[in-house]
């Protein structure tokens, strides 16, 4: 019962969320944010 009111308010709130702006280019973010991961990874092995 429990999972079943659980399921009932999320449906009731994903109504009122509101799309990111910008969320098309999320994937260029995360890509972003690998290479600068490994850059800072590889930068700790050397030192």
């Amino acid at each position: 019962m429990v999972l079943r009111w659980t399921a009932a308010g999320l449906l009731a709130a994903g109504q009122r969320f509101r799309r990111i702006n910008g969320y098309r280019s999320l994937h260029v973010l995360k890509r972003a944010l690998e290479q600068h991961e490994e850059v800072v990874a590889s930068s700790r092995r050397i030192a």
